[in-house]
């Protein structure tokens, strides 16, 4: 069953927030799903529906802006504060859920935003999934054009996005890696799923990650295969987090 709701909020610009629900037979797990850039829910269901109701885990999926899920305050936007305070509890208690085994997940942007997330509140997710995750942080402070771009506009996108981009390298609230690692200082990092096509743009990236955390003892489940940043890959990957979530 899919529901489709809006969630009134005074943390984030737009006041009132649309959400999708996947709402299996006898759900066992419950997942909020982490959109990617310029994505929103109704792009997602069609595969995430039979997926969620194959491993009876309902889905949550919010609308939010596209701010790779971080605290803004230069301009005003909650995004995690929205999702941990208000989104969380509010769906989880109005169609009764199961908050006790909640795990969080995404695809690009929404991969960068589990693991920050994920990272954050180890308490709260059982297990982390990120697919083709968006860990360019790195590309942006050296502005690498291969993902910047050669616009000077570019930056100011990503200052806007990001804050002051020189601290990025050390913030434990900005950058999913340095949240991950300080998780695992405190023996706190739920297990991650890490997929990426081997021809995506991100692929060193989530390799890089995928050793970090490995060398710090992190418990990593890692995928890889053919494909890019697209449907050929996510697909399948997909298939291969929900039998994961589902263990």
């Amino acid at each position: 069953m899919r529901i489709t709701e809006v969630i009134h909020t005074d943390l984030l610009p737009e006041a009132k927030i649309p959400y999708s629900l996947i709402l299996p037979t006898d759900p066992q797990t419950t997942c909020l799903w982490l959109h990617g850039y310029r994505e929103r829910a109704a792009d997602l269901l069609s595969l995430l529906e039979p997926l969620a109701e194959q491993h009876h885990i309902a889905v949550m999926l919010p609308d939010v802006p596209d701010t790779y899920y971080l605290d803004q305050p230069w301009n005003a936007c909650y995004t995690e504060q929205f999702l941990i305070t208000e989104f969380l509890p509010f769906v989880t208690a109005r169609h009764n859920l199961p908050a006790e085994d909640l795990c969080i997940a995404g695809i690009s942007m929404g991969g960068f935003g589990s693991l920050l997330l994920g990272s954050h509140f180890p308490d709260l997710f059982r297990k982390i999934v990120c697919i083709s995750g968006a860990f360019i942080l790195e590309d942006i402070q050296i502005g690498n054009p291969e993902v910047v771009g050669t616009d000077p506009n570019n930056v100011k996108h990503f200052q806007n996005i990001f804050g002051d981009l020189p601290s990025l390298g050390d913030s434990v609230s900005r950058n999913p890696a340095v949240a991950a690692c300080h998780a695992l200082e405190a023996k706190q990092l739920p297990p991650v799923f890490l997929a990426c096509g081997t021809e995506d743009l991100l692929y060193p990236r989530n390799v890089k990650l995928r050793n970090q955390l490995t060398a710090l003892g992190a418990n990593i489940t890692w995928m890889e295969g053919a494909g890019n940043h697209t449907k050929q890959f996510f697909a399948p990957a997909m298939a291969c987090a929900f039998a994961w979530l589902s263990q």
